[in-house]
């Protein structure tokens, strides 16, 4: 009995991490994930890479601007410049101070997002989009908090 509640407690503490942890974009890039390609043979690079956004869901509150990290995550031999733009919901404005990333620059690309003093007090979500200089670009929604100023 104590094995199956062990388990079970092991279980659903792996779902929350798994959950906590899921802020990632699906792949961009060249569109090779690396490997040996079924065809021919051969062994391709890694041409593809993705994004993380935070974690948890960054608070603040209304007139207030946070910076938040995304983490871009290469392949093997991904080596494009990736750009960083996004769409942002009404009351809220998004800037990146640097908004592209060169092979060998630091994987961290900050956010800047600013809520208006009049900004909904809810939870929004940004579509942050990665375009590389060459290959697909892929989406990332980042949620954010805007609680009621004080």
């Amino acid at each position: 009995m104590r094995i199956q509640i062990l388990t079970a407690a092991a279980g659903v503490t792996a779902a929350l991490f798994a959950a906590g942890c899921g802020n990632t974009s699906p792949t961009g890039g060249g569109g090779t994930s690396g490997g040996t390609n079924p065809t021919t043979g051969k062994v391709e690079k890694a041409t593809t890479f993705s994004f993380k956004g935070p974690a948890i869901t960054p608070s603040m509150t209304q007139g207030e601007k946070k910076n938040v990290v995304l983490t871009l995550d290469r392949g093997n031999d991904f080596r494009d410049t990736v750009k960083f733009s996004a769409e942002a919901p009404k009351g809220l404005k998004v800037e990146f101070p640097k908004a592209s990333v060169a092979a060998g620059e630091p994987a961290d690309v900050t956010m800047a997002v600013e809520a208006a003093a009049d900004a909904a007090v809810a939870e929004h979500t940004i579509k942050v989009t990665a375009t590389p200089a060459t290959g697909k670009a892929t989406d990332l929604d980042v949620k954010v908090k805007v609680d009621a100023k004080k």
